[in-house]
């Protein structure tokens, strides 16, 4: 089962979302910040990663890169949640999020989320001359 890891600085909502995946099926390793995310997924990599950015001291953008950098595979999709939408969310369509959920969301906004991260993840390359059959 993929492996996803929550990045939240709340202990409660933590727990919420843990509770959530775990229920549904995914294995969880839960985090109060980006900085123990990373040290952890040099040795288990997440399938997907969400990340709360409402606390981060970085801009959205550079919370990313860095998170980014520290993952074996650098395409991991990420789902940011956040308790704000700004502007700056419209200019990261190529720091490689794959969505973003505004709180208050639904487990099922939740779950969602995570599955199309996977799929679109998992789903083969095609090289661009190839040809489809």
């Amino acid at each position: 089962m993929p492996h996803i890891f929550i990045i939240e600085q709340q202990r409660e909502i933590r727990s919420i979302l843990e509770r959530i995946l775990c229920r549904a099926g995914y294995t969880v390793s839960t985090f109060s910040d980006a900085a123990l995310a990373q040290a952890y997924a040099r040795k288990t990599p997440p399938s997907a990663v969400v990340v709360d950015m409402s606390y981060q001291p970085l801009t959205i953008s550079q919370a990313l890169a860095a998170l980014r950098a520290s993952l074996p595979d650098r395409n991991v999709p990420f789902i940011v949640t956040s308790t704000w939408y700004c502007d700056e969310v419209n200019l990261l369509p190529g720091d490689g999020y794959a969505e973003i959920l505004v709180k208050p969301f639904l487990r099922e906004s939740l779950l969602e989320s995570i599955e199309r991260a996977l799929w679109q993840h998992q789903r083969p390359k095609q090289h661009p001359g190839a040809m489809r059959v």
